[in-house]
């Protein structure tokens, strides 16, 4: 069978209307309206794409060119009723921008000049001087509120892009199964599952008192959440080498963000719901400190995308660094505290397991959610030194790539 025949999945009617749909809810117009072109060359026959067209010109403010297209949809026989509320629509939006447009300026005479210029009194300098301050001072107020202004504005506009990317990346990953968003809760649910059934019964004490439960959840949860960042970035670094270029749209930071947000958010669903099971069977977990929660989910995410970059980027020039991955994740997982308090430790031992960021991390979520912990040898500044510097290679490290490859 030839090949070309084949539909481009990108190019269909339904990936284009999705890419087209995100565009509109992030306010890109321009790249919605030039989306909005190919779909009308894929089926030009269809009149509700030519709708959907005008919408977009309506957004743009195009109004000359929207009552173009509908003339010609009222030509080529469409629908009636779409072309006459379209019509309706057009005009309501001609009348709202007259009304914004500012009136026409009146022809103002000017007074004469006086005859003779008056003589200034002695403290008129002064009362300049006062003016220029007055007006420098508020000039100030206005430029500060204007800043605040503009980095709202940018906040909103990041905001609408990262959640127009989650929205496509859901519809477009989970639309087609069975079971949606559920399918992914399943597999981190599965895991926390099983590795409580196995060491539930190896252990049944856990320091300070915390139940098993507890112990585990906050141990795999903030593994897997270390897991799924890495992940995401190793991905996006193997899918597009560099990735500026993945969006039209969107920058890099809009990009790893949602893609963040969907790698770790069926792991913090599943934690929850977990945690509102544990709640419901009268076994005792209190959040006892929130900040450090947050700063020990958060650490895990940032370890997680350092080690991410760093694989994704070796593993450009060589696929022996996926293997070492591998290997890398299966000792990491053995040594990073889950199954064990760093207290518990030997010495010896515990000199070299203190250089495991994800100790210290698995440690802070234990101590957050218990007032009864022993954490004594947590060191969450330590931790943090040392993924700062693991994120800081990785930013080079892929700075390098993108310098002298050029991929």
């Amino acid at each position: 069978m030839d090949d070309s025949n084949k539909e481009d999945p990108e190019n269909s009617s339904e990936s284009l209307i999705l890419k087209i749909n995100g565009f509109l809810a992030a306010r890109k117009y321009k790249h919605a309206w030039r989306h909005s072109k190919e779909l009308v060359l894929n089926e030009p026959n269809n009149n509700d794409y030519v709708v959907l067209q005008i919408q977009i010109l309506f957004k743009q403010k195009r109004y000359n060119m929207a009552e173009e297209f509908i003339s010609n949809l009222k030509d080529i026989g469409g629908n009636l009723e779409s072309v006459s509320r379209l019509s309706e629509e057009l005009k309501e939006l001609r009348e709202i921008e007259e009304k914004t447009l500012p009136s026409p300026l009146k022809t103002v005479t000017l007074p004469a000049p006086p005859a003779a210029v008056p003589v200034l009194s002695p403290s008129w300098g002064a009362v300049e001087h006062n003016d220029l301050a007055l007006i420098s001072e508020n000039y100030e107020e206005k430029r500060e509120y204007s800043l605040y202004k503009r980095i709202a504005a940018l906040f909103l506009e990041r905001l609408s892009s990262i959640n127009a990317l989650v929205y496509l990346q859901i519809k477009t990953k989970y639309n087609s199964r069975k079971m949606g968003f559920a399918s992914a809760l399943l597999i981190p649910f599965l895991t926390i599952t099983m590795m409580y059934v196995i060491f539930a019964v190896i252990r049944k004490r856990q320091p300070g008192d915390m139940s098993i439960e507890v112990f585990i959840l906050s141990g795999m949860s903030a593994w897997l959440i270390f897991l799924g960042s890495m992940n995401v970035f190793n991905d996006l670094m193997r899918k597009s080498p560099n990735p500026m270029k993945m969006h039209a749209v969107v920058n890099s930071f809009d990009v790893c963000i949602a893609n963040i947000i969907m790698g770790i958010l069926p792991i913090i669903a599943v934690s929850v719901f977990i945690v509102i099971g544990l709640f419901m069977t009268d076994i005792q977990i209190e959040i006892s400190n929130l900040p450090m929660l947050l700063l020990s989910i958060l650490g895990s995410v940032l370890f997680g995308c350092s080690a991410g970059v760093i694989f994704g980027v070796l593993s450009l020039y060589t696929e022996v660094f996926l293997n070492l991955r591998t290997i890398f994740t299966r000792a990491l997982f053995l040594t990073s505290g889950i199954f064990f308090s760093i207290d518990e430790l030997p010495s010896n031992i515990y000199s070299l397991i203190r250089f495991v960021p994800l100790v210290h991390l698995i440690e802070g979520v234990r101590f957050s959610l218990s007032s009864t912990y022993p954490a004594e040898s947590m060191s969450l500044p330590f931790a943090f030194g040392i993924i700062s510097v693991i994120l800081i290679a990785a930013m080079a490290l892929n700075g390098v790539r993108r310098r002298y490859k050029e991929l």
